[in-house]
Parts: C-alpha cells; structure tokens; sequence
C-alpha cells in the first residue's frame, strides 16, 4: 500500500478549496490556505510533508506572483513542484507564473480528470528533479561543481583503466595557510577563492581526453592526467600558479603542489593522491620551492609531523607550551635590562621538544597564531601581576611571526592585550623578523607604524641572517637591532666576520638605533661587544631561558 501524499491547496475562496480537496481525497491528503502568506506559513511548518502546492494566483494579502519569487529564491522549497491556477480566460496569468516558476498550470473551472493528471505529472518530475540533485549531492562538490573525493576516485580508476598505455601524473594542489584567509577575511571570501581554483583547474585542462580533477576538501584540489614528458607537466604548473596568484595579489597566495608521477598504475588512486600530499607537505612555509616531486624517503620527516600536529591542541590547552623568560643585560654596566619570552613544549612522554622542531610545523599550518596570541597575554599577565605586587618590571618583548601579518587588526589586538591588562605599552617589546618583511613589505611598514603610534617598541630579529636586512632599516622604523653571533661561526675568513659585525654596530649608532647581541656565550665576545660598542647582550654567558619562578627571584623581585 503507497503511503497517501500531501497536497497544500492556496485559494481565497473557501468553495474552490473544498473543491479541490474533494476532487483529490481519495488518492492525497490536503492542507489549506486562505492567501500566500498563510501558505508560506504552512510551509514552514510542512514542507517535508508537502508533495505539490496548488496555487491561485489572484488573491489577497499576498498574491500567487509574490508567491512564486519568494518560493524560488528559497532553496528549502525549491523542489516543491507548484501547480498555478487561475480562470480559463486569463492566459497572461499562465504565461508570467510558469516565469516565475511555476512547474505546469490548470484553469478553472476545474476538470477532475485534466487536475489530478497534471497533479501526478508534477509530482513524478520533482521525484526525478530530487533524485537528480541527492546524485549529484552524492557525487560532486556543491561549493565548485568539480568531483567530489570519494567520485575523483571512482572516475580515476576507471581512466586508468581505460588509458592503460599512456603515462599519468597524480598533482595535489592547495593554498598555504588558507584558513587564514577564511579566519581574517571571511569564509564568503575564502569560497569565492576556492571557486576560483576551480575554474583555473578546468579551464588549465580543458580538451584533454585522459584527465580527472576534484576537490577532495577544504582548499585540496586534485588532478590526474595523461603526460607525454615532465617537463610539460612543471610548466603546466607553473602557469597554474601564475593565474592563481593573479587572483588578489593583497592575499599573497602561495599555491603549494605536490607532485607524484605514476610509476604502478595498479596503486589505487587513493595511494597515489597520498604520495602527491607527502611531496605537498614537504613545500609548507616554503616561500622558494613550493613544488615538490615525491620521493620514497619523504615519508619519515612527515610522520614526525604529524605526531606533532596531532599534540598541538592539547599541549596549549594543557599549559604544556609555556613561556621561558632569558634576561637581556646592558653592556658595560651587566645589569639586567629586559628579558625575552621563550615558547618551550613539555612533553609528557617525549620530555622537552625543541622549537626548532615544533615552531616551523606551527608556522605550516598557521597555529602559531594561537600560540604567538598565548604568550602574549601570558607576558601581559605576569606584568600586570609584578606590577600590582609592587614591582618595576624591565621591559619583556616577544616574538610576531610572520604568519601573525596575515591578520589584518594585529596592531588592534595587541593594543587591546596591554588595556585589558593595564600596562604601559613600553613594558610589552615586539620582536619582528625580516623574513615577514620579505612576505610583505607594505603590510609590515603599516604595522610597524600603527605599534610605534601606541607607543611599543619595534626589535628587528637576526639582522644580517637574510638578503633583505638594509631594505629594511631603510624603509623600517625599528627601536632595536638583535644582531645574532653565530654570524661569526664557520667564518672562511678569519676576522672578517668580527669586522661585519662591529661595521653593522657603527651603522647602527648613526643611526641612533641600540644594538643587542644574541647567542653570546663566551668571555671574549663579551670583550669584542663592549669594545664595538654594542649596547646589550643576551645568551648563556649571561643566563640561559628560565622558568618564569626562577626569573622572578633573580630579576625582578630584586628590582624595587
């Protein structure tokens, strides 16, 4: 026995309704409503239940033309089919409903036969439309009409299948860093982005024979096509990543593609987009390479990864990263004269894990952001506390990393870290590297200006390490060099490097910019730094990272 469907009858006058309804009792079930807006009423609360509405269209309140443009623009009602109805002489009715929707249309008065045939016809194609779209739901991506992953599969195999002789190439492609670009500039911009990628995937294959491509999540394109040699394929990428770039050069997209050139077309294609990843992975924070060909030995280092990313959460929640605090001390006087903060990861299994390995993972995958965000207010915190307990902190400063520039209100959100916890923003130093000038160099002159204005002071990191560290004194106004002493290491030739290093001092002095060294260890390089004239040092000469307990008995519980 079928189950009886619902009809919702739309008619002002209570006669045509009960005729209707007595027309269609014994095969469907009936609601009423008097105008649209009554139906729409009904609809809100029985649209699952509703297999046809049938409507006139010349009522009051809200006519059947209204109707139709607010149904059609609601993707809820969208598959109800709608039967319009009005009087036989009113054809201009007929033709501006089936405009605006409507699926079939019957004129009254009403013929029971003609009724309950276009009825059932409206009925049948909206059972077809549904399971056309739940198909097509089931096997494509909504957002951007390619593959879904689990069809890019299916679709793959069978190409493989039937291409047996050519030679293929798995490419994953993604965005780094793209959930900052949802985090900062919305997810509605972030989907116009991904549509983008979509459509230069399409329009970058078309009219080839062997090729399959799809979204498998997020920002995770991926294509597989014939090839006749390789270096078709790396220049087919790099014209790939010249149109994504094109996209909006203020988001400094950087398209990252792993690549992986099919050697056992019996791998399923789900092995083969994993090795494409591997070779992807490897790429992230990788601002010179951002192409990478998979490699059987690439397997390890990532596995290492991925434990760490695994931990990440956990370890913030858990206040297993915490702040170490390294005193900074003036030159001749070595008296303290600031500290920095110092992220160190307490593992409870693996013990203490060094930054070196876990911040560059955090840069990849953009969740140095939340930790960069947690030592800030820790430091915030423990100045407000000292404070209130009646001391005079020296100044603390932490580090931004460049990933942090992707956040367009960096300067209101540390602005606000030091008013939530009412501190002078002398006390809370900010640490910068030329390397997020090399990102973006206009976004970091803004930022650097908008911090000096509220009255922080700017250090610029490991001047001397890059290629860019001149352009940026020009363009920069730092309060602060660090200038980092293992540039005096492996040096070739001897005393050169010391002289780089007391001429990188005197440029500073005219420019009336203070200098501090890092990393210094030994009595002689204090003696060097004194007689260069450098005005600060920090390293284990002096005192390696600290606990914040231990820092507070020897720093600042001795300065009243």
């Amino acid at each position: 026995m079928s189950v009886r469907k619902t009809v919702l009858v739309v008619d002002d006058q209570e006669s045509n309704r009960a005729i209707v309804s007595q027309i269609l009792s014994e095969e469907y079930d009936t609601l009423q409503a008097a105008n649209g807006k009554e139906a729409l009423a009904v609809l809100r609360e029985h649209a699952h239940e509703v297999a046809c509405v049938i409507l006139d269209l010349v009522m009051p309140v809200m006519n059947g033309f209204v109707f139709l443009k607010i149904v059609r623009m609601s993707e809820e009602y969208a598959n109800i089919p709608i039967l319009a109805s009005a009087d036989e002489s009113n054809t201009q009715s007929e033709v501006k409903a089936l405009e605006l929707g409507a699926w079939d249309f019957v004129t009254r008065p009403y013929d029971r036969t003609i009724l309950l045939f276009r009825l059932r016809g409206v009925i049948e194609r909206s059972q077809i439309s549904t399971f056309r779209r739940l198909r097509y739901l089931v096997e494509f991506d909504g957002l951007t009409g390619l593959y879904n992953q689990n069809k890019f599969f299916e679709r793959t195999q069978e190409m493989l299948r039937r291409c047996q002789q050519k030679n293929f190439v798995m490419i994953r492609f993604d965005i780094d860093r793209f959930k900052l670009i949802n985090m900062f500039y919305g997810t509605q911009e972030g989907d116009r982005l991904l549509r983008y990628l979509a459509k230069s995937l399409l329009s970058l294959n078309e009219g080839r024979d062997c090729c399959t491509f799809g979204r498998m999540d997020a920002d995770v394109f991926a294509c597989c096509m014939s090839y006749s040699d390789r270096e078709s394929v790396m220049k087919g990428i790099e014209r790939g990543k010249r149109i994504i770039k094109a996209y909006n050069r203020s988001f400094d997209i950087v398209p990252i593609f792993g690549v992986y050139f099919v050697d056992d077309p019996a791998l399923p294609p789900n092995v083969m987009l994993d090795r494409a990843t591997l070779a992807a992975k490897t790429c992230k924070g990788n601002y010179i390479n951002t192409v990478a060909v998979y490699e059987p030995k690439m397997s390890s280092s990532l596995e290492q990864e991925q434990e760490i990313i695994n931990d990440m959460s956990t370890a913030l929640e858990r206040g297993q990263l915490c702040a170490y605090l390294q005193p900074r001390y003036s030159l001749p006087a070595m008296h303290p004269c600031g500290a920095e903060a110092l992220v160190r990861w307490n593992h409870p299994q693996k013990g203490l894990i060094s930054p070196s390995v876990f911040v560059p993972v955090f840069e990849k995958n953009g969740f140095i952001v939340r930790l960069d965000y947690y030592i800030w207010e820790t430091v915030c915190q423990l100045l407000h506390d000292w404070r209130q307990r009646g001391f005079a902190p020296l100044p603390v400063s932490v580090n931004v990393s460049r990933v942090d520039f992707y956040n367009p209100n960096l300067v209101e959100s540390i602005c606000a870290l030091t008013e939530k916890y009412q501190i002078p923003p002398s006390l809370l130093e900010l640490e910068l590297t030329e390397s997020a000038y090399m990102d973006n160099p206009q976004t970091m002159k803004h930022v650097v200006s908008g911090l000096r204005k509220n009255g922080f002071s700017v250090l610029m990191d490991d001047f001397g390490s890059g290629y860019s560290s001149l352009s940026f004194l020009k363009d920069i106004e730092v309060d602060l060099l660090k200038i980092d002493m293992h540039f005096l290491e492996d040096c070739a030739i001897p005393s050169r490097g010391e002289n780089i290093l007391a001429a990188i001092i005197r440029m500073a002095q005219q420019l009336n910019i203070p200098t501090v060294a890092e990393g210094v260890e030994k009595q002689e390089q204090v003696d060097f730094l004194r007689k260069a004239g450098c005005g600060s040092a920090q390293g284990y000469f002096f005192a390696r990272p600290m606990p914040v307990k231990e820092y507070e008995s020897m720093i600042v519980c001795k300065k009243r």
